[in-house]
């Protein structure tokens, strides 16, 4: 570490994290322990963490869309007393 706080990763880590001059890092800590990573690698991991929960064929934002659009309708419905699914 030099006097003014900086840290110079080995050139081998920098290769690792596919970092480049200029090139932003995430540093978190826990306890005593400091983690040096990326957002793109950060991405990466939650896509793989996501594709272990994701079901063959089903679109989930589609249903996540279609759920709240059906939430808005009935908080519609309970404010103005409308019904929508059947106009007058």
């Amino acid at each position: 570490m030099q006097e003014n706080g900086r840290v110079i990763l080995p050139s081998d880590l920098r290769k690792l994290l596919g970092l480049a001059k200029g090139d932003k890092v995430l540093i978190e800590t826990e306890g005593e322990t400091v983690t040096i990573t990326t957002a793109r690698l950060r991405r990466k991991r939650a896509q793989e963490i996501a594709a272990r929960y994701a079901q063959s064929g089903r679109k989930v934002v589609d249903d996540y869309l279609s759920e709240k659009r059906e939430e808005a309708a009935k908080e519609i419905q309970t404010i103005t007393g409308a019904d929508l699914e059947n106009p007058a």
